[in-house]
Protein backbone atom coordinates (compact mmCIF):
# COMPACT_ATOMS: atom_id res chain seq x y z
CA UNK A 1 0.00 0.00 0.00
CA UNK A 2 2.88 2.38 0.77
CA UNK A 3 3.09 6.14 0.46
CA UNK A 4 1.42 6.37 -2.95
CA UNK A 5 -1.89 4.95 -1.76
CA UNK A 6 -4.88 7.06 -0.77
CA UNK A 7 -7.39 6.19 1.93
CA UNK A 8 -11.03 7.23 1.49
CA UNK A 9 -13.05 7.43 4.72
CA UNK A 10 -16.83 7.32 4.80
CA UNK A 11 -18.94 10.47 4.86
CA UNK A 12 -20.66 11.08 8.21
CA UNK A 13 -23.34 13.23 6.62
CA UNK A 14 -24.89 10.36 4.71
CA UNK A 15 -25.06 8.35 7.96
CA UNK A 16 -27.03 11.19 9.53
CA UNK A 17 -29.34 11.40 6.49
CA UNK A 18 -29.85 7.63 6.76
CA UNK A 19 -30.78 8.00 10.44
CA UNK A 20 -33.21 10.86 9.81
CA UNK A 21 -34.85 9.14 6.83
CA UNK A 22 -35.54 5.86 8.55
CA UNK A 23 -36.68 7.62 11.74
CA UNK A 24 -39.24 9.48 9.62
CA UNK A 25 -40.40 6.15 8.17
CA UNK A 26 -40.93 4.78 11.69
CA UNK A 27 -42.69 8.02 12.67
CA UNK A 28 -45.01 7.77 9.64
CA UNK A 29 -45.82 4.12 10.36
CA UNK A 30 -46.66 4.86 13.98
CA UNK A 31 -48.72 7.92 13.04
CA UNK A 32 -50.60 5.88 10.42
CA UNK A 33 -51.41 3.20 12.99
CA UNK A 34 -52.61 5.87 15.41
CA UNK A 35 -54.91 7.36 12.79
CA UNK A 36 -56.24 3.92 11.85
CA UNK A 37 -56.91 3.17 15.53
CA UNK A 38 -58.90 6.41 15.91
CA UNK A 39 -56.29 8.35 17.90
CA UNK A 40 -56.43 11.78 16.24
CA UNK A 41 -53.96 13.87 18.19
CA UNK A 42 -50.24 14.35 17.50
CA UNK A 43 -47.97 11.50 18.47
CA UNK A 44 -45.45 13.80 20.16
CA UNK A 45 -47.89 14.58 22.99
CA UNK A 46 -47.73 10.95 24.11
CA UNK A 47 -45.34 10.36 27.02
CA UNK A 48 -42.03 9.01 25.80
CA UNK A 49 -42.69 9.58 22.09
CA UNK A 50 -39.95 12.21 21.56
CA UNK A 51 -37.38 10.08 23.34
CA UNK A 52 -38.49 7.02 21.34
CA UNK A 53 -37.99 8.93 18.07
CA UNK A 54 -34.60 10.14 19.28
CA UNK A 55 -33.75 6.53 20.10
CA UNK A 56 -34.72 5.39 16.60
CA UNK A 57 -32.61 8.18 15.10
CA UNK A 58 -29.63 7.14 17.24
CA UNK A 59 -30.13 3.48 16.33
CA UNK A 60 -30.33 4.02 12.56
CA UNK A 61 -27.42 6.48 12.54
CA UNK A 62 -25.34 4.08 14.65
CA UNK A 63 -26.09 1.22 12.22
CA UNK A 64 -24.86 3.26 9.25
CA UNK A 65 -21.74 4.34 11.15
CA UNK A 66 -21.05 0.77 12.29
CA UNK A 67 -21.24 -0.54 8.73
CA UNK A 68 -18.91 2.31 7.71
CA UNK A 69 -16.45 1.32 10.40
CA UNK A 70 -16.24 -2.31 9.27
CA UNK A 71 -15.41 -1.34 5.71
CA UNK A 72 -12.39 0.68 4.63
CA UNK A 73 -11.20 1.57 1.17
CA UNK A 74 -7.73 2.41 -0.10
CA UNK A 75 -6.61 3.00 -3.67
CA UNK A 76 -3.00 2.28 -4.70
CA UNK A 77 -1.01 1.73 -7.90
CA UNK A 78 -1.55 -2.05 -7.52
CA UNK A 79 -5.33 -1.97 -6.98
CA UNK A 80 -8.04 -1.63 -4.35
CA UNK A 81 -7.26 -2.51 -0.74
CA UNK A 82 -10.46 -2.94 1.20
CA UNK A 83 -11.82 -4.32 4.40
CA UNK A 84 -14.95 -6.15 3.37
CA UNK A 85 -17.27 -8.67 5.00
CA UNK A 86 -16.91 -7.38 8.55
CA UNK A 87 -13.27 -6.37 8.38
CA UNK A 88 -11.79 -9.16 6.25
CA UNK A 89 -8.83 -7.65 4.33
CA UNK A 90 -9.10 -7.98 0.60
CA UNK A 91 -6.79 -6.82 -2.17
CA UNK A 92 -8.16 -6.59 -5.69
CA UNK A 93 -5.64 -6.00 -8.46
CA UNK A 94 -6.67 -3.58 -11.21
CA UNK A 95 -6.41 -6.25 -13.91
CA UNK A 96 -8.61 -8.66 -11.89
CA UNK A 97 -11.64 -6.33 -11.93
CA UNK A 98 -14.12 -7.57 -14.51
CA UNK A 99 -17.29 -5.57 -13.85
CA UNK A 100 -18.92 -3.24 -11.34
CA UNK A 101 -22.52 -2.46 -10.49
CA UNK A 102 -24.38 -0.45 -7.90
CA UNK A 103 -26.89 -1.76 -5.39
CA UNK A 104 -28.61 0.01 -2.52
CA UNK A 105 -28.79 -1.37 1.01
CA UNK A 106 -31.71 0.42 2.71
CA UNK A 107 -30.87 3.49 0.65
CA UNK A 108 -27.09 3.37 1.18
CA UNK A 109 -25.07 2.95 -2.04
CA UNK A 110 -22.91 -0.19 -2.25
CA UNK A 111 -20.58 -0.75 -5.20
CA UNK A 112 -20.26 -4.42 -6.13
CA UNK A 113 -16.89 -5.24 -7.71
CA UNK A 114 -16.80 -8.49 -9.69
CA UNK A 115 -13.24 -9.75 -9.97
CA UNK A 116 -11.32 -12.80 -11.17
CA UNK A 117 -11.29 -15.72 -8.76
CA UNK A 118 -14.17 -14.50 -6.61
CA UNK A 119 -17.25 -16.57 -5.91
CA UNK A 120 -19.24 -13.42 -5.19
CA UNK A 121 -18.42 -9.76 -5.77
CA UNK A 122 -16.77 -7.55 -3.18
CA UNK A 123 -19.21 -5.03 -1.69
CA UNK A 124 -17.80 -1.55 -1.12
CA UNK A 125 -19.96 1.03 0.65
CA UNK A 126 -19.79 4.04 -1.65
CA UNK A 127 -20.73 6.85 0.74
CA UNK A 128 -17.27 8.44 0.73
CA UNK A 129 -16.19 11.78 2.17
CA UNK A 130 -14.33 12.54 -1.09
CA UNK A 131 -16.03 10.78 -4.02
CA UNK A 132 -14.33 13.06 -6.56
CA UNK A 133 -10.92 12.24 -5.11
CA UNK A 134 -11.75 8.52 -5.21
CA UNK A 135 -12.73 8.78 -8.88
CA UNK A 136 -9.53 10.74 -9.64
CA UNK A 137 -7.32 8.21 -7.80
CA UNK A 138 -8.90 5.25 -9.61
CA UNK A 139 -8.46 7.02 -12.95
CA UNK A 140 -4.85 7.94 -12.12
CA UNK A 141 -3.81 4.43 -11.04
CA UNK A 142 -5.99 2.23 -13.27
CA UNK A 143 -6.28 4.45 -16.33
CA UNK A 144 -9.22 6.15 -18.07
CA UNK A 145 -10.20 3.02 -19.96
CA UNK A 146 -10.40 0.74 -16.89
CA UNK A 147 -13.83 -0.77 -16.13
CA UNK A 148 -14.09 0.82 -12.68
CA UNK A 149 -12.79 4.22 -13.83
CA UNK A 150 -15.25 4.33 -16.73
CA UNK A 151 -18.14 3.36 -14.45
CA UNK A 152 -17.23 6.05 -11.89
CA UNK A 153 -16.96 8.70 -14.61
CA UNK A 154 -20.33 7.69 -16.09
CA UNK A 155 -22.04 7.69 -12.67
CA UNK A 156 -20.71 10.79 -10.82
CA UNK A 157 -23.63 10.89 -8.34
CA UNK A 158 -23.54 7.16 -7.46
CA UNK A 159 -22.44 7.75 -3.87
CA UNK A 160 -25.62 9.63 -2.91
CA UNK A 161 -28.21 8.32 -0.50
CA UNK A 162 -31.33 7.11 -2.31
CA UNK A 163 -34.39 6.65 -0.18
CA UNK A 164 -36.23 3.58 -1.41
Amino acid sequence: MGDASQRFPRAWGICIVFGVSWTLVVFALIAGEQWRAGIHYPMWVLPGAPSALAGFFALFTFLALAVSRFYSLEVSPTGLHVRASFGRPLEIAWDAIQAVDLKYLLGLPVLRVHYTGAVKPAALPLWLSDPTGFRAAVTRYAGDDHTLARWLIEHPRAGRFRFL
